[in-house]
């Protein structure tokens, strides 16, 4: 125990919460030893540092000295510290934050500045002032999320009242400036900077500062300033001091125009002379209660109204000039009305549909899919610590769910993917009128439970419940009202409107909702980098000319060129310089790029905004990373604060191959990825989540979250305690009453005169027996709850008090919310709080990245943290298909170059409605949401927008040219073929590269099952497709990936894939299958898909929708167009865009399937087509080539001519090449890999190795190794001796190596087992095995049953181990106490457990339902069933039986006619056993043991048979024989026959009666033994009574130890107690407590005022002492066995006036649980008694004098019953409770005689008390065995006694011991004894005393030696000799 560790909660509490704690409560003496032995570590030298510097922050206001001189050497000295590590930076703060660091901050700052010199300032600028202000500017202070409270209380003083000390402290600053003005240097320069961002912090940080005359004369001073030093230095050196000053002005709302920074050098603007039509439109506001001009007011997700609104919303069309507001604002506000539009609006649609279906169907049209489960019922109520508030919802299950089974329910649930974690949802009122409500919800996350909570109660399930589904939600934005809404829908009192669910499958929130949030930030904030070129110019003006951008702000630092030398593959160096030529050739020269790529990467270096063209195939993304490794290499030169490049994806497939690339490559490893989609295994270990894993929290922040998970804790238990569940309860109103109206209360449950409360008829009736005590009113009206409050409550009338009891219903449900919507509240302060934690070790880790790669979503996502990182490159992949919201969101404002590569004449960005697409010529085109930034920069089509220079890359390497020029001859006219795509080879299997299969199959009919009614198919493309893609996997010259499936259509794709997957194994893509999921294509396919083990690799392909193939490519690509119908609509494939995507994907070979008169009219597809026809590559039959007979023509047209004319893949001709084997191949022309997979049929030729037998196999089958023909040689014999006459002619030829298998016996030399063998094995081998069983017998008594193998081992050098291992046998010991044997696992010399099988003792009456091991009540019933007319027993069933048993046969008749076989008065058997009918099997069953006669001999009439239940059925005179009828019955000489009761019976044990000997069947039920079997009964239920009392008592006092134990440690508040108890004096208008009466009045009156001031001080005890009562009734000694059939039997005879009776010795009775419970009842409450008189004894007499209450202390009736137990004890040899008993006396004596008032009476119970204590200590002298562990207890009540030391309950490990060892006296096997004095034992299994002992009770002699038991024990067979006195 010395090394047992100290329990965390209770050196932190002084309590622990376990109840079996494994760590040690000893906490003074392991720390004391632990300061001793233990040094703390040397702290590093940061931390020294530290404390020092923290001296000089005094620790009080009093020891607050100015530092004068040295202030300026403290803030440096904490400008220092910060740069340690983050852990001291944040102690830095956080103490400069505390009140004490701000008096030497105010000590800085508050000066008489205007005394001071110019050069007294500029000293006290420099040396103080500076090094305070780097330190509160610093980045990383700045930018911390835990420092935001310590940061912002420091600014605050700054600002000081009413902004008086920054006034002073800003100008002092403005001359300190203005002074270093005239020779202002790089360091001047940063003065004005750090000054700028301190003017910034304090006007961004304080909400009143714009209002602050004063502030703003201080600004113009710095932009006079500022505009006197722009007139000499450069753009560059002042551009970070210029953006705080424009934030500083913008702030302070002065209208002031500073020097502009050009971002465009040459810019010429002029008028634009044709007007543009400006078509009127409705400006947002008004509409409904979420239509506002400014968006920052706009909830995300749709308000009720909004929804049932049918007005359009307000929705900024593309051109400016019609905007509500222009400029920057109107960008971001056109971009998050169509985003949401886009998102939300279809959601709003959604519901609009459902709440009014028959209502304005023509303005809201709706395409998305959506589930709807009505008359949803909020069921529970959850807290979640991390989620807040999550609720239940229950609907019904659809209706063909309902019928299956809950495995199937499950299934269904699982492959639907409907509600599953994290899908949106809609909880919609469907009222009829428009005050419903509407809120969007999450699916919750399955609960996890932490170790030490209990599973949450009311979890949802989808399928548990046949009728019922329920579902747990998270609300997306838990605003108040809607709180208030779902606790209103809980257990709601009253009728409410029908509720809806409405789910959106695959809408994800993350997918759109950081975006719209970003959008709004960025337009409260306005500061979007690059403004003047992204937001739209006024209407009428435009840019005619842009010819050189500005170079990035870090790129204009003096002397900054870039290092192009990481790109050069010869080690050449090169630099450029931002504004000057670049010689192209020479970087192309010596590095990998071509001439574009080269341009392209020096233009976007040189460019604030560097875009980038890239047609497919040239190479894109490899210009990007060459970027990258460009700016990676220039990092150290662009200053310290460049940050990391954010590289930024739409698609997690595009960010992972970038940054794959960065990896592959060696640009560098110091990459963090961000978001959990990624499917790379490379890049998987740079995630963010495994690095922040390995990351290590700052001091600060550990206890900071420390600190909020323990209010998280808090507030979850506030939550539980609200007991919402139980609102409205007889409990939960009482509650209310008595706290909120406590005269109510006092009225309603008031006590009587004499004290007693009305009893209620049952519990929870009181309300409604007051409610219907009431009168009728006389008055019209009932009075008003106003009026009422002042009325008492037995003045109301029946009326009123249900008006004042709703009152009081409807005020308690109003609190609680009210506190749970304030738990609630803090609940998300707290969780925010931990959220920023967790981001400020996100941070940390970004900041030491080099590159961060994140999408589109995820950046908008963690759009705060990346802000904080202040990174000033953004490089986005795929800024074509990126909505411009999604890509402004990625211009942080820190940024300063953006590199955007794209190409926007490929896809487009995808938009949910159509309605706002550039392709919708029907209206769309106004809004043109899917017009990408990338696209407007690059070609404007309006005559606002601003056209960037950008760079087209022209060499592509993917295509051959037959197939470039489908795009180059239509789109890309410089598009230029790399000389090597030339050189690809031909398409195996095909003779044209290129070709378009021309059909007129009509397209398949669209219908609501399918994505919505909008995607197509068509079968014959499918059928035509899939026939071409086995033709080109049958070549055997494609690789996995090799062959790709385009289509433009989920459905067609969805039809394709499940074709395909009969034969080829699918790879889909990450969109795809999620577009699938989404549109509901995927559960039918559940389980169809082809085994992957039929799948080789090379039969890999890859299908795919258009929109999800770009920027891949494959070497064959198939194309199904899908669209063939007579209005010549060829959907999705009308725009240029589609197209270029679909032709440009293929290297080697491109086929088209599809119906070319649908597509010609489209301009670009008429081009195709006419290349196509112009080059021999269109037409109505496809012409394949068989690479083995090149000239033979094939060409097909139909699916079924590949199988027709190319089989397998070659043509018709039969095959010319030979096998392996040398045979013809006979199957049709194939490839060679299938030609290698021929088997050939051919018999095989091949002679086998050593004989001339033929190889009996077929030719492509592996001749065999041996060969197997029978050779016959009759005088054959083998070494051994044997003959082998047939044998196999491979062991014919080498007879000496068969191995005999002729049976033969041997012996095992290791265990001497004999065993029958085969000849050739050799026993003696260290590696033979025994297959024999053990058999060996174990230590427990047990047979080995294991195999001699598994226990004995030969090693290699003959000696042998045996190890027989645990013995997994049932233990099988019997019982003593009952019939059963132990079946538990065998536990060696372990007691045996308690029987827990099923009690068996019962009677025609009834059976015992109890476990075995539980004492049984007896049969109270009056009449026994042992009877027949000739005999009848007089006695009660439960005792033994009076009368003679019956011997005459049975006169009834079986319902076969004949007379039944058995003895009178038992039970007659089934017909089955009739002698007459019986089949020959029961006639020949022998019956008569003693004669050897079968059933059908014997004579009934003179021995009638017993029917046991068994069935196994004997005569009378054998089983007479079989139970020992002799030993209780007199027998007739003659026959044998019972014809009196013995006078007196021997001794029986539970064995003596007797079980069926055929069966071990019970005879228990036999009426004719029913006197041996009731006094059975008798025995075991005694003997389990003894066994019960001792398996009871043990727990019992553990747990009495260990709750006084406890109790001791909790400190013990008086004050609280004291007003508790004067509250109910005062209540009860009494003066004087009163502790007397009853033990049970005592502990009643003292429990009751305890729980008022410490509700669980008392709990545990409590509870204990009602298990210690139930103990103490369940052992009374009437509740014993003997007593109980006593009492039965007098009442009978007292009834029926019978002469039978019932008598045993008294000494039977057992006595020892009676006076073991007595003594613990005693025990506790003595103990509770002492602690209640302690916790009032410091205080009373002060404040009991104060208010005249006495306390008055009686314990009379607590000494009578210690005097009780010590005659008991005394009486029975009992000598511990005589000990206790005497012990408990002399403390009552102690705790009375402080309450005594007369002298006399206090003299005289000292006295008693010392006698008691004498008389204790005699027996402890006498008897110290037995009275172990009470020595200790004797003298602290002597200490009591003398007044030295108040009541403390003792326990200690040495009672303890007594206490463990008394649950090993009894065990439940074995044979019973009594020691001398009569107290039970019992001896092991062999039943023979070996070990001398005493008896535990009273120190005699027990056990023995030699199996002779000691002097005065003897053997307790019925209990044995005791019970020889029982007399019936």
């Amino acid at each position: 125990m010395t090394n047992q560790k100290i329990c965390f909660n209770f050196a932190r509490d002084g309590k622990c919460r376990f109840r079996y704690c494994k760590f040690s409560h000893d906490v003074a003496g392991r720390i004391n030893s632990n300061r001793r032995t233990e040094q703390k570590p040397e702290p590093p030298s940061s931390e020294r540092d530290f404390r020092a510097w923290r001296k000089g922050i005094p620790l009080q206001i009093s020891d607050a000295r100015p530092l004068g001189s040295q202030l300026g050497s403290f803030f440096k000295e904490a400008r220092r510290l910060i740069e340690e590590d983050d852990g001291i930076l944040q102690e830095v703060i956080r103490s400069l934050s505390g009140e004490m660091g701000l008096k030497r901050i105010k000590e800085l700052v508050q000066r008489d500045f205007d005394k001071m010199s110019s050069s007294e300032k500029s000293t006290a600028f420099i040396n103080q002032m500076l090094p305070f202000f780097e330190t509160v500017t610093h980045r990383y202070v700045l930018d911390s999320l835990i420092l935001e409270q310590a940061v912002g209380t420091i600014y605050n003083v700054l600002f000081g009242m009413s902004g008086s000390r920054a006034v002073v402290l800003l100008g002092f600053l403005a001359d300190v400036l203005q002074s270093e003005s005239e020779r202002m240097t790089d360091v001047e320069i940063s003065h004005l900077e750090i000054s700028l961002l301190v003017f910034r912090q304090i006007v961004e940080l304080n909400s009143v500062a714009f209002a602050n005359n004063a502030l703003e004369s201080v600004a113009v001073k710095f932009e006079t300033i500022f505009k006197d030093l722009s007139l000499s230095q450069t753009t560059s050196s002042l551009h970070d001091a210029r953006i705080h000053l424009e934030r500083i002005l913008r702030r302070l709302d002065i209208g002031s125009t500073l020097p502009v920074a050009d971002d465009i050098r040459q810019i010429a603007r002029e008028k634009n002379s044709i007007p543009s039509f400006i078509a009127k439109c409705d400006t947002p506001g008004g509409r409904h209660d979420n239509d506002s001009a400014d968006i920052c007011d706009i909830k995300i997700m749709p308000t009720f109204k909004e929804i049932m609104s049918i007005r359009s919303e307000y929705l900024p069309v593309k051109d400016p000039g019609q905007w509500h507001i222009g400029g920057l604002a109107g960008l971001l506000d056109r971009n998050f009305r169509l985003l949401r539009e886009d998102t939300v609006g279809q959601l709003r649609d959604a519901v609009h549909i459902l709440l009014r279906p028959s209502k304005n169907q023509a303005v809201r049209t709706n395409q998305l899919k959506t589930y709807a489960y009505r008359n949803i019922c909020v069921v529970a109520l959850h807290f979640d610590r991390f989620a807040g508030l999550q609720f239940v919802v229950q609907f019904s299950q659809p209706a063909n769910v309902q019928s299956m089974s809950t495995q199937q329910r499950q299934e269904w649930w699982q492959q639907s993917k409907r509600l599953q974690a994290g899908a949106l949802v809609c909880l919609a009122e469907t009222g009829g009128d428009d005050s419903g409500n509407a809120i969007f919800c999450t699916i919750a996350e399955a609960p996890r439970s932490r170790p030490s909570q209990p599973q949450p109660k009311n979890l949802a399930s989808l399928w548990e419940k046949r009728d019922n589904a329920t579902v747990t939600l998270d609300m997306v934005e838990p605003k108040d009202d809607d709180v208030q809404y779902i606790l209103n829908r809980y257990r709601p009192r009253g009728a409410l409107s029908s509720l809806s669910l409405v789910e959106f499958p695959g809408i994800l929130l993350a997918a759109f909702e950081p975006t719209l949030r970003a959008l709004q930030r960025m337009k409260r904030s306005a500061d979007l980098p690059f403004s003047k070129l992204l937001a739209p110019m006024d209407a009428g003006e435009k840019i005619e000319n842009a010819e050189v951008l500005q170079p990035p702000a870090y790129a204009t630092r003096p002397g900054f060129r870039f290092d192009l030398s990481s790109l050069m593959k010869d080690g050449t160096r090169l630099e450029i310089s931002p504004d000057q030529p670049v010689d192209i050739k020479k970087l192309q020269d010596h590095s990998t790029l071509d001439n574009a790529q080269a341009v392209a990467l020096v233009n976007a270096l040189q460019r604030s905004i560097g875009l980038i063209q890239g047609p497919p195939g040239t190479g894109k993304s490899y210009t990007g990373v060459a970027l990258i490794e460009v700016l990676l290499a220039n990092r150290a030169k662009a200053g310290a604060h460049i940050g990391p490049i954010i590289c930024v994806c739409y698609t997690n497939h595009a960010l992972d191959q970038l940054l794959e690339d960065l990896l592959t490559k060696n640009i560098t490893t110091q990459i963090i990825r961000i978001g959990a989609q990624s499917k790379s295994e490379l890049v998987d270990p740079y995630n963010l989540r495994k690095l922040v894993a390995k990351a290590t929290k700052t001091k600060a922040e550990k206890q900071v979250q420390w600190q909020f998970h323990k209010k998280l804790d808090e507030l979850e238990d506030g939550f539980k305690n609200l007991r919402l569940d139980s609102e409205g309860s007889y409990g939960n109103l009482k509650f209310f009453l008595r706290r909120s109206s406590p005269r109510h209360y006092s009225q309603l449950f008031a006590k009587d005169k004499e004290g007693f409360a009305e009893v209620e008829a049952k519990r929870g009736s009181k309300f409604k027996q007051w409610i219907n005590a009431g009168g009728r009113s006389f008055k019209k009206v009932p009075r008003s709850i106003a009026v009422l409050q002042d009325v008492h409550l037995d003045e109301t009338s029946a009326e009123e008090r249900k008006i004042l009891y709703n009152d009081w219903l409807t005020k308690n449900r109003v609190e609680l919310h009210a506190n749970a919507k304030d738990l609630l509240q803090e609940q998300r302060k707290s969780k925010e709080w931990l959220n920023n934690i967790n981001n400020e070790v996100d941070f940390r880790c970004l900041r030491e990245a080099h590159v961060v790669g994140v999408t589109t979503t995820g950046l908008a996502r963690n759009l705060r943290m990346l802000q904080r990182l202040k990174p000033k490159v953004v490089l986005c992949e795929e800024a074509g298909e990126v909505l411009e919201a999604h890509l402004l969101t990625a211009l942080l404002p820190s940024v300063e170059h953006a590199i955007l590569i794209g190409d926007h004449m490929q896809l487009r960005p995808q938009v949910q409605d159509f309605n706002l697409s550039r392709e919708d010529h029907k209206g769309g085109e106004k809004y043109s949401l899917d017009t990408s930034l990338f696209e407007r920069l690059v070609d404007p089509d309006d005559s606002s927008g601003v056209r960037i220079p950008f760079s087209t890359l022209q060499t592509q390497r993917r295509m051959h040219p037959s197939i470039a020029q489908l795009v180059r001859d239509t789109l890309y006219p410089c598009l230029e073929d790399s000389p090597f795509v030339s050189e690809y080879p031909e398409v195996f299997g095909m003779r044209r590269r290129l070709f378009w299969l021309d059909h007129q199959r009509p397209e398949g009919n669209t219908s609501s099952k399918d994505a919505g009614g909008t995607s197509y198919w068509n079968e014959h493309e499918i059928e035509m497709t899939t026939a071409l893609v086995n033709h080109l996997i049958r070549q055997g010259s494609y690789q996995s990936g090799d062959i790709a499936v385009l289509t433009p259509y989920l459905g067609q794709l969805h039809r394709l894939r499940r074709k395909l997957s009969g034969s080829v194994a699918i790879v889909l893509g990450e969109r795809d299958q999620e577009e699938l999921d989404k549109a509901g294509l995927n559960a039918d396919d559940a389980g169809q898909h082809a085994p992957i083990a039929k799948a080789s690799v090379l039969q890999t392909l890859r299908v795919a929708t258009i929109d999800n193939f770009q920027g891949e490519e494959a070497k064959v690509v198939v194309i199904s167009l899908v669209r063939s119908n007579e209005q010549k609509n060829c959907g999705f494939l009308r725009t240029s865009n589609r197209i270029n995507v679909l032709l440009s994907r293929a290297k080697y070979g491109m086929y088209i399937i599809g119906n070319s008169s649908t597509s010609s009219h489209v301009p670009m597809w008429a081009d195709v087509i006419n290349i196509l026809q112009r080059n021999g590559n269109f037409g109505n039959s496809l012409d394949l080539q068989c690479p083995r007979h090149p000239d033979t023509p094939i060409s097909v047209s139909d699916p079924d001519h590949f199988v027709q004319f190319s089989p397998e893949g070659g043509c018709n001709q039969r095959c010319v090449n030979r096998l392996k084997c040398g045979h013809a191949c006979k199957q049709k022309c194939h490839s060679a890999i299938l030609h290698d997979a021929v088997y050939c049929q051919e018999k095989c030729l091949r002679q086998l190795k050593g004989c001339d037998h033929p190889c009996p196999k077929f030719c492509g089958d592996s001749c065999p190794k041996a060969c197997q023909v029978k050779v016959y040689q009759a005088d054959r014999r083998l070494g051994c001796g044997h003959l082998a006459q047939d044998l196999p002619c491979w062991q014919a030829q080498e007879p000496s190596l068969v191995l005999c298998s002729q049976p033969v016996q041997k012996q095992v030399t290791a265990c001497n087992h004999a065993l029958t063998l085969a000849c050739h094995i050799n026993v003696c081998s260290p590696k033979f095995r025994c297959s024999a069983l053990c058999q060996s017998t174990l230590p427990c008594g047990h047979t080995c049953k294991r195999s001699c193998s598994n226990c004995t081992v030969r090693k290699a050098d003959n000696t042998v181990n045996v190890d027989h291992g645990i013995c997994l046998q049932k233990c099988g010991r019997q019982y003593s106490t009952c019939a059963h044997v132990c079946r538990t696992l065998c536990h060696g010399s372990d007691p045996c457990p308690p029987c827990q099988a099923d009690c068996d003792v019962q009677c025609a009456h009834s059976k015992c339902s109890k476990k075995c091991c539980e004492p049984c009540a007896p049969c109270a019933e009056s009449k026994c069933l042992s009877s027949c007319p000739h005999s009848e027993c007089s006695l009660p069933c439960a005792a033994p039986c009076d009368n003679i048993p019956c011997s005459r046969r049975c006169e009834k008749l079986l319902s076969c006619g004949h007379q039944c076989p058995s003895v009178c008065g038992e039970t007659c058997p089934l017909p089955v056993f009739c002698q007459i009918c019986a089949n020959q099997g029961i006639k020949d069953r022998e019956v008569d043991f003693i004669l050897s006669q079968s059933y059908h001999e014997i004579n009934l009439d003179e021995n009638p048979c017993i029917f046991p239940r068994c069935g196994h059925f004997l005569t009378v005179e054998s089983m007479d024989g079989q139970m020992d009828m002799k030993k209780y019955y007199l027998m007739d000489d003659a026959d044998e026959k019972p014809i009196a009761i013995a006078s007196s019976s021997e001794p029986f044990s539970v064995d003596d009666i007797k079980r069926c000997a055929t069966c071990r069947g019970s005879l228990r039920d036999i009426s004719r033994y029913g006197r041996l079997v009731r006094r059975a009964i008798l025995d075991e239920s005694t003997k389990k009574f003894i066994l019960y009392v001792n398996r009871e008592y043990v727990p019992l006092a553990q747990d009495l130890q260990r709750h006084l134990g406890s109790l001791q440690a909790i400190e013990r508040g008086t004050g609280m107690l004291l007003s508790s108890i004067l509250l109910v004096l005062q209540e009860e208008n009494n003066n004087t407590v009163r502790i007397d009466g009853s033990l049970h009045d005592q502990f009643k009156l003292m429990d009751g005022l305890v729980r008022k001031y410490c509700p669980k001080r008392w709990d545990a005890l409590s509870k204990l002492r009602g298990r210690i009562v139930r103990y103490y009734r369940a052992v009374e000694v009437e509740e014993q066995p003997f007593n109980r059939v006593r009492d039965l039997v007098e009442a009978v005879r007292r009834t029926k006036q019978v002469t039978g009776k019932f008598e045993f010795d008294e000494t039977i009775l057992q006595t020892k649980g009676l006076l073991l419970a007595a003594a613990l009842l005693i025990r506790l409450d003595i103990a509770l008694l002492g602690d209640f008189l302690s916790l009032c004894n410091k205080q009373w007499n002060t404040i009991g004098s104060m208010t005249g209450c006495e306390l008055s202390v009686n314990l009379q009736a607590n000494m009578t019953a210690c005097k009780a137990l010590i005659d008991m004890a005394a009486k029975s040899n009992r000598v511990p409770q005589q000990v206790e008993g005497s012990i408990f006396l002399a403390q009552l004596c102690a705790l009375q005689r402080p309450y005594l008032s007369d002298l006399k009476d206090s003299e005289q119970y000292l006295e008693q008390g010392r006698n008691a204590l004498a008389t204790a200590r005699d027996l402890c002298r006498r008897y110290p065995g037995q009275t172990s562990g009470l020595s200790g207890e004797i003298d602290n009540a002597e200490k009591m006694l003398s007044g030295s030391t108040f009541y403390t309950a003792v326990t200690n490990e040495e009672r303890a011991a007594v206490i463990a060892a008394m649950a090993r006296e009894f065990r439940g096997t074995g044979h019973w004894y009594y020691c001398q004095n009569g107290h039970p034992f019992t001896i092991g299994e062999c039943g023979g005393a070996v070990q001398l002992s005493t008896c535990p009770e009273c120190g005699a002699p027990v056990g023995g030696e030699d199996h002779r038991t000691a002097d005065g024990v003897t053997r307790a067979g019925d209990l044995e000799d005791q019970l020889t006195r029982l007399a019936i």
